[in-house]
C-alpha cells in the first residue's frame, strides 16, 4: 500500500512538472506569434544621424522663445551636441542647453553660446 502512495505521489509530481512545462512553453509560443520576445534583452543605446539630429534640435530651438534659438547654431558628432551663437541672457544661453539635452540621440551638450552685454555687440561674458 506504501509503494502504491509513493507511485500515486510521484506520477502527480510527473503531470504538474510536465503541465507546467508545457504551459511555459505555451506562453513563449504565444508570445513569438504575438512579435514579442520571452526574452529579457537590454536595448542598445539610442542612435540617431548627425544630420536628422541637428534637425531635430533646430526646430526644438526655433519653437522655444526663451532659447532665443533662431541665434543659435547646432553642430552634431555622434551624439555629442556643439552650440555657438550669440544671445542676449544667461537664462537664454541655459535654456537652449536644457532644451536640447533631454533630446534621444544627444549624449553630451557643449554649450558654447556667448552672453552679449547690453549696449555692447562684441563683447561677451561665459
Amino acid at each position: 500500500m506504501r509503494r502504491s502512495i509513493k507511485s500515486l505521489c510521484l506520477c502527480f509530481a510527473a503531470a504538474a512538472l510536465a503541465l507546467g512545462v508545457a504551459g511555459c512553453e505555451r506562453d513563449r509560443r504565444d508570445d513569438r506569434l504575438a512579435g514579442r520576445s520571452s526574452l529579457h534583452v537590454e536595448s542598445a543605446p539610442y542612435t540617431i544621424d548627425d544630420a536628422t539630429l541637428v534637425t531635430q534640435l533646430r526646430d526644438k530651438l526655433s519653437a522655444s522663445a526663451t532659447a532665443e534659438g533662431k541665434a543659435v547654431s547646432v553642430r552634431a558628432s555622434d551624439g555629442v551636441v556643439t552650440l555657438t551663437g550669440r544671445v542676449s541672457s544667461s537664462v537664454a544661453r541655459e535654456s537652449a542647453a536644457g532644451l536640447v539635452q533631454n533630446v534621444p540621440g544627444v549624449n553630451e551638450v557643449d554649450n558654447q553660446i556667448i552672453v552679449a552685454q547690453l549696449g555692447n555687440r562684441h563683447s561677451s561674458i561665459q
